[in-house]
């Protein structure tokens, strides 16, 4: 299934360096191509591809927001209503991403907390210096706060993110967020709760996976350590 889009492709930049990278990954090397490679240049590989992908990363992040912008644009010419702007951007993205529209709105609302109020972790990932993951817990981490203190954790964590792990950078900005509005604390917890969800999943042999994102006192009473059985 393609991805509906309402505005038709040009000859724009955006499509030239599309045509580009689709012929660079179709020359992308192979099993065989990289077992004849030596160790040093693998790992050279492995480097450049992570760079890679947090470039390419941004270069999403920064496409969803120009999308949506021109979306709404367009939409506000129709005469749509100021409470339906918006509406069936993050579908349009779903489908281009073949993921779910929740996910999709999801990972719009990351990415302009990144592009519009993250300058310089932006930059970071631009340049490959950290990973989309990392990027995206530095933004998640700033969510509740204004754009003021956004701007203040984004110049004050600019240093010291290439050398942390995503988890890491999570944990830095998390805190350093709650030491700058400690009410944000409250927010991010009470909306936490309110996003609690139970799933489950086929697993192999005729079992089934159950996850379940709780709060700690449900957990708790559900028995659900790691050394818990249930019969």
């Amino acid at each position: 299934m393609e991805a509906v889009v309402t505005a038709l492709p040009g000859s724009s930049p955006a499509s030239a360096w599309t045509r580009e990278l689709a012929g660079l990954l179709e020359r992308a090397p192979r099993g065989e191509d990289l077992a004849s490679s030596s160790d040093h240049d693998l790992i050279d590989l492995i480097a450049a591809l992570e760079r890679g992908k947090g470039a390419l990363g941004a270069c999403q992040a920064h496409a969803e927001v120009v999308f949506r912008e021109s979306q709404i644009a367009a939409q506000r010419h129709q005469g749509v209503a100021r409470g339906e702007l918006g509406k069936g951007v993050a579908d349009q993205v779903a489908l281009a991403r073949r993921i779910t529209p929740k996910h999709a709105s999801d990972q719009l609302v990351i990415h302009r907390i990144l592009v519009e109020t993250l300058p310089r972790t932006t930059k970071l990932l631009e340049q490959g210096e950290i990973s989309e993951w990392a990027a995206a817990e530095v933004a998640k981490n700033v969510l509740v706060l204004s754009d003021e203190d956004r701007a203040l954790v984004d110049q004050e964590l600019e240093g010291r993110l290439p050398a942390m792990t995503a988890s890491a950078s999570g944990r830095a900005t998390r805190a350093r967020a709650q030491e700058l509005d400690p009410a944000a604390a409250v927010k991010r917890a009470s909306r936490a709760v309110a996003e609690r969800r139970v799933s489950i999943r086929p697993a192999p042999d005729g079992m089934s996976i159950l996850h379940a994102i709780l709060p700690t006192n449900l957990g708790i009473s559900w028995g659900c350590g790691p050394d818990r059985r249930t019969a």
